[in-house]
C-alpha cells in the first residue's frame, strides 16, 4: 500500500485508499469486494487526471484519441502520459523505456481498473464474493498499480542518473559565477565551500523537450567579518556553517539524454537557522 500511496498528492486521496483498504479488510462484510472495486475506481479517475491533466495530454505529441471522442483523454492515455509525460516516443524507446514494455503496461493497468467495473453494480453474481476470490481480483488490481509506480521511478531514475553529473556542474558553475544573496546578508564576504545535492527528483515532464527538475540539499559556506586586513591584525571573524537549499532546474532535452543542457531557473538558501542561533546568542 506505500507504494500505491507514492503515486498520490493529495491528503484526500490517501484517505480514499485507506477507505478502499478498509472494505476490502472488512471479511464480515457481504459487500466487501463492492465497497472496494468502486472506491479504487474512483480513486483511479481522481489520480490520474492529477498526474496527466487534460491539456498537458492534449499537447504532447503522440497523442492520438484513443476514445474516438472530442476532447476525451482515454485512461490509458493518461497512464502514459503519467509515466514518459510529453517525450517523444522514439526518444523514449531509445533513451528510457521500451515502447512495447510501456504500452503492454498500460493495458495491464487499464484492463485491471476496467475489471472493477463489474463489481460496482450488485446483481446476484457480483454480491457476496467469496475471501478467495475477492483477494486474487484486489491482488491483480494493487499489483497492476504497483507496476505502474515502478514503471513512473524507473523511468524518472533514468532520466535523473543520465543528468546527475550536467546537474552538479550546473551548481558549480552557478555558485562560481553568481552571488547567493541569502547568504550574501549574513557577512562582510563569503565563500561557497562545497554544495551537496542530496536529493533529486522530477517535478514534471513538460513536454518533448523540457524536464522540470527539483533538487534539495545543502550549501557550506566560509563567512568572514571584516576585511581581510582585519582578518591579518586578529580583528575580524570567520565562521564556517551550512545551510539547506532548494533549486528548480529545467533540462532541454536534445536528440539523446547526454545531449541536454541544464540551467537553473531558482536558487534558494533557507538561513533561518542561522538567525535562530543569532537570537540565541543575544538572549
Amino acid at each position: 500500500m506505500k507504494k500505491i500511496e507514492e503515486l498520490l498528492n493529495s491528503d484526500f486521496q490517501i484517505e480514499l485508499l485507506k477507505a478502499a483498504i478498509e472494505n476490502l479488510n472488512d471479511k464480515t462484510n457481504k459487500l466487501r469486494l463492492n465497497n472496494y472495486a468502486y472506491s479504487m475506481r474512483e480513486l483511479s479517475r481522481h489520480f490520474l487526471k492529477s498526474l496527466a491533466p487534460d491539456n498537458e495530454v492534449f499537447a504532447s505529441n503522440w497523442y492520438r484519441n484513443e476514445t474516438g471522442e472530442k476532447d476525451i483523454i482515454s485512461r490509458g492515455e493518461r497512464i502514459k502520459y503519467a509515466i514518459q509525460g510529453g517525450l517523444d516516443n522514439n526518444f523514449v524507446n531509445n533513451e528510457i523505456i521500451e515502447i512495447e514494455h510501456l504500452n503492454k503496461l498500460k493495458t495491464e493497468i487499464t484492463k485491471s481498473i476496467t475489471a472493477l467495473n463489474k463489481y460496482t453494480h450488485i446483481n446476484e453474481d457480483t454480491f457476496n464474493i467469496g475471501n478467495y476470490a475477492t483477494d486474487k481480483i484486489s491482488k491483480k488490481v494493487n499489483d497492476a498499480f504497483i507496476s505502474f509506480t515502478e514503471a513512473i521511478n524507473e523511468c524518472r531514475e533514468i532520466i535523473i542518473s543520465s543528468l546527475e553529473d550536467k546537474i552538479s556542474n550546473e551548481f558549480i558553475e552557478h555558485t562560481i559565477t553568481e552571488s547567493i544573496d541569502e547568504i550574501d546578508l549574513m557577512a562582510t564576504h563569503h565563500n561557497i565551500e562545497e554544495i551537496s545535492p542530496d536529493h533529486i527528483k522530477i517535478v514534471k515532464i513538460e513536454n518533448a523537450n523540457s524536464i522540470k527538475i527539483e533538487v534539495n540539499g545543502f550549501v557550506a559556506t566560509r563567512l568572514q567579518y571584516g576585511s581581510d586586513g582585519d582578518q591579518r591584525r586578529g580583528n575580524g571573524l570567520v565562521l564556517h556553517d551550512s545551510f539547506p537549499f532548494c533549486s528548480i532546474l529545467n533540462a532541454s532535452v536534445g536528440k539523446k539524454l547526454k545531449y541536454s543542457k541544464v540551467v537553473i531557473e531558482s536558487f534558494e538558501v533557507n538561513t533561518d537557522s542561522w538567525y535562530g542561533e543569532e537570537e540565541q546568542t543575544i538572549k
